[in-house]
């Protein structure tokens, strides 16, 4: 009879903690929205054209006037933004303020006049919570009703986004809620402590972006210019080896992580160079699998010290050792951006640059034109561009330098024999050597058209009949529909390629 009592007593307990966890009833229905999103993106392997449309779902909360936070995955390429109250039917206009795929964070707008938005209001979000919180979750059940389930944290650590190649700081969420769609708030203390981005049934852990990423990248978003995320531009890697610590005259007390690259242009390579051992950054020391202790969260990735502590713009000091000797730098931080990696991800899925002639099919390499081959991307595509993404993607010689590739051929009569050539690096256009599309572009306005293309791992050129050129494009853009040969962007402020 005791033992029964003590778990009604433990049982009490929990449900107490998790109503704890939650603001009023009222609060929960008024500031929980799904997010319903039509999208539409650039086909990867006929750039010329778009694929059809295509909607998705998902959660927002309301966090200020007006101002509704959900995930940037759920919001990309969105040609059209509606939100939807708890248990109502009507629908609600909105528009993209700003969307950050490094951080999965995105704010949206509405129009607090309109009909539906009456009684919409900001949640208060967290200042702190404890590593090990109890929380409670929240969505939608089949009746458009919200649906409570409790939860704990069990786990904090920098961890990659589920829809994008990024580290993150990440808290880990048990809970036995099957949570069906992203951007559900979690609440803790009666305050929005996070939203989750991705739920797994079979560990019942769901991953949640916690309440000061949010609050920064809320507030972020509303101030000109939006700064994003610092970036220091170097790739380390582990330093456990004992002949290679002896090498580089490590130190014995296990601190340090090597420096492989310093990315062209970035603060890196101003301060670092390959092969220096950083052994503390920002007065907290590295140990050798590039871990140290944060004040607030416990063991973490040193790239949380980079991008969550620290913002673009500011100037870190770094305890390095170099030749064997000790010695003191400071590394600029800028603002991460995709277009500096020489295989950039493309995760926010632009319309890419391309080049068609004669069937040949011009366009630089991203991540996401690879992932589009599908899950197995790695085993279908050519081992030779995996091994670069893998290796390279974020290291270009020169700033500015990008994969050029030959994606396709579509068949025609000029380019009988090469149809079996596609996805290989191209490294001249015309005889003359290429390291972007801008190239591509000012070597074939030059000589009026693409010739000849010299590719990495073929012993002859591919080239094509002039005399054939302007019939086969005639019949090529009849056949796929091709509404213009080539697309090239505007080069931004800056733009070094």
């Amino acid at each position: 009879m005791k033992s029964f009592a003590f778990s009604l007593f433990v049982a009490a307990a929990a449900l107490a903690a998790a109503g704890r966890a939650l603001p009023a009833r009222a609060a929960v229905e008024d500031s929980l929205v799904e997010v319903l999103v039509t999208f539409q993106e650039y086909d990867p392997f006929l750039p010329w054209q778009k694929r059809q449309p295509d909607q998705r779902e998902g959660y927002g909360v309301v966090v200020g006037d007006g101002l509704v936070f959900t995930t940037e995955s759920l919001v990309r390429n969105q040609t059209l933004v509606e939100l939807r109250r708890a248990g109502r039917g009507e629908k609600i206009a909105a528009r993209l303020v700003m969307a950050d795929c490094r951080l999965d964070c995105a704010l949206l707008r509405f129009d607090t006049a309109a009909p539906a938005a009456g009684g919409l209001t900001a949640v208060p979000v967290a200042e702190t919570i404890p590593p090990d919180a109890q929380v409670a979750i929240v969505q939608l059940d089949e009746t458009r009703r919200p649906q409570r389930g409790d939860g704990r944290v069990v786990q904090i650590a920098v961890k990659d986004l589920p829809h994008a190649p990024h580290g993150a700081l990440t808290f880990s969420v048990l809970t036995e809620l099957n949570v069906g769609r992203a951007g559900a708030p979690v609440f803790h203390g009666g305050k929005l402590a996070g939203v989750l981005i991705a739920y797994s049934r079979q560990d019942r852990i769901g991953a949640m972006l916690p309440h000061n990423t949010l609050a920064r990248f809320v507030a972020d978003a509303q101030t000109e210019p939006y700064e994003g995320v610092a970036w220091a531009g170097f790739v380390w890697k582990e330093l456990v080896d004992p002949a290679k610590r002896a090498y580089l005259r490590a130190p014995d007390d296990g601190r340090g992580v090597q420096i492989m690259t310093c990315l062209p242009g970035t603060g890196a390579a101003e301060a670092l160079r390959p092969g220096d051992v950083v052994l503390s950054w920002d007065g907290r020391d590295i140990d050798n699998l590039g871990f140290y202790d944060d004040p607030d969260y416990g063991r973490l990735n040193l790239a949380y010290l980079i991008m969550g502590r620290r913002r673009p713009g500011d100037k870190v000091p770094v305890r390095l050792l170099r030749d064997g000797r000790e010695r003191e730098a400071d590394v600029r931080l800028a603002r991460w951006s995709d277009d500096d990696a020489l295989i950039p991800e493309n995760t926010a899925r632009e319309r890419p640059e391309y080049l068609l002639e004669g069937g040949l099919l011009l366009r630089e390499l991203t991540g996401r034109y690879l992932q589009s081959h599908g899950p197995e991307w790695m085993n279908r595509v050519d081992s030779r561009l995996t091994s670069l993404y893998l290796t390279s993607r974020l290291a270009p010689e020169r700033p500015g330098d990008r994969i050029v590739i030959l994606a396709a051929v579509l068949p025609d009569p000029i380019n009988v024999g090469y149809q079996h050539f596609g996805n290989m690096v191209v490294t001249r256009v015309n005889g003359r050597p290429v390291s972007n599309m801008r190239d591509v572009f000012k070597i074939a306005g030059e000589d009026g058209m693409l010739k000849a293309l010299t590719l990495r791992t073929v012993a002859v050129d591919l080239v094509l009949d002039a005399e054939q050129m302007e019939a086969a494009n005639t019949r090529l853009e009849r056949q796929y529909r091709v509404s213009a040969r080539s697309y090239r962007r505007e080069p931004a402020p800056g733009d070094s390629r």
